[in-house]
C-alpha cells in the first residue's frame, strides 16, 4: 500500500515551541497570495527559529489500498523548513 499526493499544497501550518505562528487551509490549491502570507511569517523568523520551526502541509492524497474503492482524502504531512523553502522557491517567491 502506498499513499500519493497530487503535488499541490492546500494548507500550511508553522509552529514554534508549541505556538501556532501560521495556519491556513483552502479547498483549492494555495494561491500565490496565500503562499506569500506563509512566506512573510517564515521570513520574520531568525535562522535558529527557522531550523526549530515545525512545518506541516495540508495535501490531497490517494492510496493504492483497496484501489477499486479508493477515494482521495486530505491529510497533514509533517515536513521541514527545507521543504517549505523549496515549495516557496518553486512558486518563484524566494
Amino acid at each position: 500500500m502506498e499513499i500519493y499526493s497530487d503535488g499541490n499544497v492546500y494548507g500550511i501550518l508553522i509552529e514554534l515551541k508549541g505556538k501556532r505562528l501560521f495556519l491556513k487551509t483552502a479547498l483549492v490549491k494555495f494561491s500565490e497570495d496565500e503562499l506569500r502570507e506563509a512566506k512573510a511569517v517564515y521570513d520574520a523568523l531568525i535562522a535558529e527559529e527557522k531550523q526549530k520551526a515545525s512545518i506541516s502541509f495540508y495535501i490531497s492524497c490517494s492510496s493504492t489500498y483497496d484501489s477499486p474503492n479508493a477515494e482521495s482524502f486530505m491529510a497533514w504531512f509533517p515536513s521541514s523548513s527545507d521543504i517549505l523553502e523549496r515549495v516557496l522557491a518553486a512558486s518563484s517567491l524566494l
